[in-house]
């Protein structure tokens, strides 16, 4: 089974979740978070939802607390335009070595990309957002 991310905001009482997956970003997340750690930015990973999960891990006789953490879009906002930014002016042997090759960080940036256009979006509602881990 492979881990993936979505994005989800909260919208009138609804959680209404993301078109696309973010797959690459959830298998770089290490790599990301410490990129982000070199920029000084909140990790990616800090915007994580693990609720789903903990819910379907949780032994039948176990009422997991399923409580969603939500995040502005600002913040969330914030961390994905600098990374991006990092991704396109840094040159390449400054980076980490696991976005050295051009085709997973071009994969990233476009995944970053769609997430970027999408908080901008929940930005303008001043939604609130998480990245849900999904199986």
């Amino acid at each position: 089974m492979s881990m993936t991310l979505r994005i989800r905001m909260y919208r009138d009482g609804q959680v209404v979740e993301g078109d696309r997956e973010y797959r690459l970003a959830f298998e770089m997340a290490e790599t990301v978070d410490e990129l982000c750690e070199q920029i000084g930015v909140m990790e990616l990973t800090n915007f994580y939802d693990h609720s789903d999960l903990e819910a379907e891990f949780a032994a039948d006789d176990e009422f997991p607390e399923t409580d969603q953490a939500w995040f502005t879009a600002a913040d969330g906002l914030t961390t994905v335009e600098a990374v991006l930014s990092s991704l396109h002016d840094q040159p390449v042997s400054s980076l980490p070595e696991e976005l050295s090759d051009d085709e997973s960080r071009e994969n990233l940036i476009d995944e970053l990309e769609h997430c970027r256009n999408t908080l901008r979006e929940a930005l303008s509602e001043t939604l609130p957002f998480h990245l849900r881990v999904v199986m």
